[in-house]
This record gives C-alpha cells, sequence and structure tokens, in this order.
C-alpha cells in the first residue's frame, strides 16, 4: 500500500535527526537532495478553489526542506552539489523551486547531474510519463543512493475521473486534444489504466526498497 505524507511522524521527526515515516526511520545522511517537478502536467487543477499540482508541490518540497534542516540534516536542490543547513539555504531552495519556469522536469535530470553516493534524495512530482521512462531514469538513482523517498501528487480528479457529459480534454499539444461525449462512458477504463500506473510506480519504487507516497493535491 502506499505510504502517505500525512503518515509522517512530524513531530517525532522535528525532534530527532531522522524523518519518521510508518514507523520506519529515514537514516540520517550527510546530505539529502530535493527534486521538484516542474511543465505543463504540473500546472493543473480540476476545480478553481484547488491548488495546483505545481503549487502543492512546491510547498511540499519547501516544508521538507524545513523539516530536515530542523532535524540537522544538510539540505541541497538537485542540481546544484552545495548543501547546507542555514535559512541561506531555504532561501536557495525557494528561489530555485519558482525560477525557470518555462522548463519541463517530468524527471530528475540524471544526465547533468549526478547525486553524491549515498546521499539521501526526495522527489515530488506527478511521474505520470511512461513507465518505462521512469523505470530507465530511476536505475541511475539507485546506483549513486538507496535512501530515497518519491512523492507523487495526483489532482483528485486524476485519480477518480468525476467529470460528466461532454468533456474537452487538453492535452500538452493541440494534437493531444481530445472531445469526450460521455466522459462516464470511460471512466472504469481510465480509472483502471491510473491505478495500473500507479501500482507500477509503486512496486518499482518498492522494488528498489525505497518509500513511495501518494498526495492529493
Amino acid at each position: 500500500d502506499s505510504d502517505r505524507p500525512q503518515d509522517i511522524d512530524w513531530r517525532q521527526s522535528a525532534k530527532n535527526d531522522h524523518v519518521f515515516i510508518k514507523q520506519r526511520e529515514w537514516q540520517a545522511t550527510q546530505k539529502t537532495y530535493l527534486w521538484c517537478a516542474r511543465g505543463q502536467s504540473m500546472n493543473f487543477a480540476s476545480i478553481n478553489n484547488l491548488k495546483t499540482k505545481q503549487e502543492t508541490a512546491q510547498i511540499l518540497t519547501l516544508a521538507l526542506a524545513l523539516l530536515l534542516i530542523k532535524g540537522e540534516e544538510n539540505i541541497g536542490i538537485f542540481g546544484n552539489q552545495k548543501t547546507g543547513r542555514s535559512h541561506n539555504r531555504i532561501e536557495d531552495i525557494a528561489h530555485a523551486l519558482i525560477t525557470d519556469a518555462h522548463i519541463d522536469y517530468t524527471l530528475p535530470d540524471h544526465q547533468s547531474f549526478h547525486l553524491p553516493q549515498n546521499s539521501g534524495f526526495i522527489a515530488v512530482g506527478d511521474f505520470l510519463c511512461p513507465i518505462e521512462e521512469i523505470e530507465r531514469n530511476f536505475a541511475d538513482i539507485a546506483t549513486r543512493t538507496k535512501n530515497v523517498a518519491i512523492i507523487q501528487i495526483l489532482d483528485p480528479y486524476e485519480l477518480d475521473l468525476e467529470y460528466k457529459g461532454r468533456i474537452q480534454f487538453n492535452g500538452l499539444s493541440a494534437a493531444q486534444n481530445i472531445l469526450i461525449n460521455n466522459t462516464g462512458s470511460i471512466r472504469a477504463e481510465y480509472n483502471a489504466r491510473m491505478q495500473n500506473h500507479i501500482q507500477s510506480l509503486q512496486n518499482l519504487v518498492h522494488g528498489y526498497g525505497w518509500s513511495y507516497h501518494l498526495h492529493q493535491s
């Protein structure tokens, strides 16, 4: 089953130099790097009063950075070797989360940045790209560290296709736009495919001995 961010023992974590998740300790490391996805697929919210997945991911990433610093962990942002535990480091991470908004990062770019061996790594994103791409990406990360947490951010309507009637679904390009006259007619098939993707991601993550968490935006 999925481990959820709300299952983290935040009070216990803040008092110690570990993050406690469902009675499993986030092993203390010298350095922990955070990565947050960005791009068109993240800029989605099904209804007006919901935060986009991007906003949720940024808030969660920054909250985790603050928690890790409370635990006296040296933290950094994926892509930059520099780590620390000062307020300046938090400001640097916050700045990195809101810059280069026009660039898509659907998966960590392991070709341009190699995690230091045995460092901690927390990745936050929707992870909706093909599972084969995720497998190739994670295989490289697994050669660098075993101390990894994957947090998948999904909108409630992505988890359960709650739309009704005739709906125009817009893809990441005009060629991917599709008009569905009766959304209810495809709900069962959609939900099955989404659950299969989530389960495949969980299996992949747990196969490496990493932690997986599903969070609704």
